[in-house]
């Protein structure tokens, strides 16, 4: 079953800022990021993880 038929790849919001351009990111009393930055701020962790942490487990169980 092919679950990509119509997916498109998108951008993520952060690679449309200037350059330089610093955002605030508002966090909650459990450091989670909250607000309209919250996603900025996760989409750049995310691909930050996945470019720096080599991925060394074959199975995760």
């Amino acid at each position: 079953m092919n679950n990509n038929k119509g997916r498109k790849e998108v951008q993520p919001s952060f690679l449309h800022l200037p350059e330089r351009k610093k955002v605030l990111v508002t966090f909650n009393d459990r450091n989670q990021p909250i607000g309209e930055n919250a996603d900025v701020f996760s989409s750049f962790l995310g691909i930050v993880s996945r470019e720096m942490v080599p991925i060394t487990l074959s199975d995760w169980r």
